[in-house]
């Protein structure tokens, strides 16, 4: 798999799609609660391996996101230090 760089918006981009569609599931299941449809036949192996994926891609995300954080950090303080050193 090829990692490819994502800014900030595309990441709330993916958000925004992954709400508009438990939305969608949401209002099928009002729509059942309202005519008391009590069951409905769904294909739940594949839903089931891609809400596993997903949950997988954002923990893996989040890490990557708390990695680079991490960096940053790091990266900074060598700064401080530095900067710190040069004034003695």
């Amino acid at each position: 798999m090829t990692l490819i760089p994502f800014e900030p918006q595309e990441i709330d981009n993916i958000a925004l799609r992954v709400l508009d569609l438990a939305s969608a599931v949401r209002k099928m299941a009002e729509k059942a609660r309202q005519n008391n449809i009590r069951q409905i036949n769904l294909h739940a192996n594949k839903i089931q391996e891609w809400l596993g994926k997903m949950e997988e891609w954002a923990h893996d995300a989040g890490a990557r996101v708390d990695a680079e954080i991490s960096k940053l950090d790091a990266t900074r303080r060598a700064q401080q230090l530095l900067q710190k050193n040069k004034r003695k």
